[in-house]
C-alpha cells in the first residue's frame, strides 16, 4: 500500500470548481480543484453530476464552511 503524505496547507482550503470524474463501472467521485476526492458514489451517478453542479453554485458558502471547521 503506497505510503499516505498528508499536507497540512490542504486542510486549510477547500478549492473550486469542483468536477466529476467517471471511474467506469466502480462509479463516479466529485473532487475539488486540488485533485482531492470529496464524495464516491457507485450507485446513482445522476446523483453525482447534479450535486457537483449544486456544489459548484454554492462554492463560497462551501469554503467558508470548511474554513470553519478546519479553524475549530
Amino acid at each position: 500500500m503506497p505510503e499516505q503524505i498528508i499536507d497540512e496547507d490542504w486542510f486549510d482550503n477547500l478549492e473550486p470548481p469542483f468536477h466529476t470524474l467517471d471511474c467506469g463501472e466502480f462509479g463516479k467521485c466529485i473532487s475539488d480543484n486540488y485533485g482531492r476526492t470529496l464524495m464516491f458514489e457507485h450507485r446513482n451517478e445522476a446523483f453525482v453530476e447534479e450535486l457537483c453542479e449544486v456544489m459548484n453554485e454554492n462554492a463560497e458558502r462551501l469554503v467558508g464552511a470548511w474554513k470553519r471547521k478546519t479553524k475549530s
